[in-house]
């Protein structure tokens, strides 16, 4: 029995790039499932599930589509988070719109509909309330197999962080200069204070000695990735750009903001 098994699905997901679509995984999904019903589902027999999941993979991949949360976020405000999941066919190039299950778990906010199912084409849209200016989800759409699971989603997955890295606070560190006008100088004490708004922030840099300030701040105002890098010019002068990332930043300062000879180098560590 488990032979005859292994070879249906198998057969099944060879011709996957030219004919397969969800129907089909559906009635694969219901060979395996009894599979498990009669205990043939082992790795020993090739029918265990991760086997079974790893060659669905090669044939389709579900995608969430980029998710951006509204800018800026004002704490205990509803705020809308739009999502859509699909699936991707092995040599089709348009990805195809299905019902998906949605699970959001949620950081400094709460979800109005943290497990739902998603329209006939995967988009859902739920309502969410921060705490903070800068929450982050964690969310997962699982496939919806008609017939065999009933409306709940399958083990077949994909997962997607949607929101803004908390950049705000203090760092220091230092600023090696690279302009190539002048020797490089030695390192010099550096202050930034990050002020943040959902994806809207304001840098503050400054030098200070023995942590003191001593010197006027040069402030900065941009918005920053879902990724933590952020680019503030042109038009602007002097030119902005790094990436917060472990506690820190490394970035640079291009003073003119015309070129990439006449730079500072910044290491920062949070505060």
């Amino acid at each position: 029995m488990a032979s005859v098994f292994l070879r249906f699905i198998d057969s099944r997901l060879v011709p996957c790039a030219a004919n397969l679509d969800v129907f089909r995984v559906d009635e694969l999904n219901f060979f395996h499932r009894n599979a498990a019903k009669y205990g043939i589902d082992t790795a020993a027999l090739g029918l265990d599930r991760p086997s079974f999941l790893r060659k669905v993979n090669d044939c389709l991949r579900p995608v969430l589509d980029p998710a951006t949360l509204p800018s800026p976020l004002t704490p205990g405000q509803p705020a809308s988070l739009d999502l859509r999941a699909q699936v991707v066919f092995n040599g089709r190039p348009d990805p195809v719109g299905v019902p998906f299950e949605f699970t959001i778990t949620p950081t400094d906010a709460t979800v109005a509909t943290p497990v739902v199912l998603s329209d006939a084409a995967g988009r859902f849209t739920t309502v969410f309330t921060p705490s903070t200016a800068a929450p982050t989800f964690n969310v997962r759409a699982c496939l919806v197999l008609a017939g065999s699971d009933g409306n709940v989603g399958s083990d077949i997955c994909v997962t997607q962080q949607v929101g803004i890295p908390s950049v705000a606070g203090r760092y220091q560190g230092t600023t090696t200069d690279l302009r190539s006008d002048r020797p490089p100088g030695s390192p010099t004490e550096q202050g930034m204070r990050v002020s943040q708004s959902g994806s809207q922030i304001t840098i503050d840099l400054f030098r200070t000695i023995n942590g003191v300030e001593v010197a006027p701040a040069k402030r900065f105002t941009g918005t920053i990735s879902p990724e933590g890098s952020v680019r503030i010019g042109p038009p602007l002068d002097p030119v902005f750009y790094g990436s917060f990332a472990d506690g820190g930043f490394i970035g640079f300062l291009d003073e003119d903001g015309a070129s990439e000879v006449d730079l500072e180098r910044l290491e920062m560590r949070r505060q």
